[in-house]
């Protein structure tokens, strides 16, 4: 797994926010894959409507030094959407 980092935006507007997302994928192909999908899922804006402005792999900068990832999850129940943050240590 490598680490991505997308910008988008919508594509109708020229002073549309530009949005950007961090996301763990195989290649980049499936980097933008999950940003369409977090943006059709948070901001409302399909596929056809937004485009990406960057893709750019990230690269671990110290690999000697332990890392806390943490990892948001968004789970939409029946009644309301719940927000549940899990943190693990790498060594």
């Amino acid at each position: 797994m490598k680490e991505y980092r997308v910008v988008g935006r919508q594509a109708d507007k020229e002073d549309a926010p530009l949005y950007m997302l961090t996301v763990f994928a195989k290649n980049h192909v499936i980097a933008k894959t999950k940003f369409f999908g977090a943006m059709s899922k948070i901001n409302k804006i399909k596929r056809t409507k937004a485009e990406i402005v960057s893709v750019e792999e990230l690269k671990e900068q110290k690999v000697l030094r332990a890392r806390t990832y943490g990892v948001w999850i968004r789970i939409n129940s029946n009644n309301n959407p719940k927000n549940i943050y899990k943190e693990f240590r790498e060594t």
